[in-house]
């Protein structure tokens, strides 16, 4: 039997935050044996629980109840599924546009998992849901890709929640960049000013109710650069956000 201070040291980071956390061994090697080769680099990433710290509290808070309609848009290899316990009792539409994950949804479906879950392989540019469908939508961990600009998303999506529905996102801060490039990071994400991105949410026809600094799967060399740009930029490199259709 473990110790108190070893089951402590095991612990994974955010744990308390999370559910099915007994599953995440096998969630790990599910994806160390199926993920595609040019995937296979990301299952430390995809199975980081630090990864959903953000998207797991914010929603602890204001995601109450069951039987609420979710779309995850990007959902990759079904984590946020899998782990955040706010989703759990929750009927969940999710996709991706990465055949390589269709595989994944099968094999936990076979562990018992993921049974409030449907999935399809779909564009988010294009993907349509009928008008007021959901009442929740995430869209995590994408609008990194330069191919899936903000803008245009959250305005896409803004028909299909409901009024007063909830939408999550995270980006990457424009005002960052630079340090982050003069510290060595060579990682070209699409990023976004701040202020620009709360202009888009008004204008658009959303009320922040959330915008927290993230960090992410981040190793500790990148952690000071995180803690670096707070210190001297007085920024965060990324932001969660969640906005809510007005009409509540």
């Amino acid at each position: 039997m473990l110790s108190d201070a070893t089951a402590a040291s095991a612990k994974p980071e955010n744990a308390d935050l999370l559910c099915n956390l007994q599953y995440m061994e096998r969630y790990k090697a599910h994806l160390a044996g199926n993920l595609p080769p040019n995937l296979s680099e990301l299952t430390r990433f995809f199975s980081a629980p630090s990864r959903l710290r953000t998207l797991a509290e914010i929603l602890s808070s204001r995601m109450k109840g069951s039987g609420k309609s979710v779309l995850n848009a990007g959902c990759g290899p079904f984590a946020t599924e899998l782990f955040v316990p706010a989703l759990q009792d929750q009927h969940i539409e999710s996709f991706d546009y990465t055949s390589g994950f269709l595989p994944f949804y099968d094999l936990f479906r076979k562990d018992g998992m993921i049974a409030n879950t449907n999935f399809r392989i779909a564009n988010a540019l294009t993907v349509a849901y009928p008008a007021n469908s959901f009442d929740l939508i995430i869209i995590h961990d994408v609008f990194y890709e330069t191919g899936l600009p903000v803008e245009v998303l959250l305005d896409r999506f803004r028909p299909m929640l409901k009024p007063g529905g909830l939408l999550f996102f995270d980006f990457v801060n424009a005002r960052t960049e630079r340090l982050w490039r003069l510290l060595g990071s060579k990682q070209k994400f699409q990023r976004y000013d701040p202020d620009a991105v709360r202009k888009l949410i008004a204008g658009l026809g959303y009320a922040i109710l959330e915008w927290r600094p993230t960090y992410g799967n981040s190793g500790k060399a990148k952690m000071v650069i995180h803690k670096l740009s707070e210190a001297l930029l007085r920024q965060s490199n990324s932001y969660a956000v969640l906005i809510q259709k007005h009409g509540a």
